[in-house]
């Protein structure tokens, strides 16, 4: 993973952030991040809310990105098609998945 992270004059903030999987450490990382720049404008007293709110995004991403591989390489080579047959897809997809 890598990190950009650029300050303007003004105090606004540019942070990019490129990963290929969320573990633990980067998890804290991000959260670590997450608090310096938020206590940086005085708003610190809302980053375990805002970083709730972006691990939420990041793993529904994750999982978004997933299922449509899945969906792609998987299950339509097999026949099961989604648009058509939502419930056999899913039944598919939690196996995949170990649920």
């Amino acid at each position: 993973w890598s990190i950009y992270f650029t300050q303007s004059q003004d105090l606004s903030w540019q942070v990019t952030i490129r990963m290929y999987r969320l573990t633990a450490e980067t998890g804290l990382l991000l959260r670590d991040l997450l608090a310096l720049l938020l206590s940086k404008q005085n708003l610190d007293a809302f980053s375990t809310e805002v970083y709730t709110c972006l691990n939420e995004l990041a793993i529904n991403a994750s999982k978004a990105t997933y299922k449509s591989l899945f969906e792609k390489n998987i299950a339509k080579p097999q026949g099961i098609d989604p648009a058509i047959s939502y419930h056999a897809f899913m039944d598919l997809f939690r196996k995949e998945l170990g649920l």
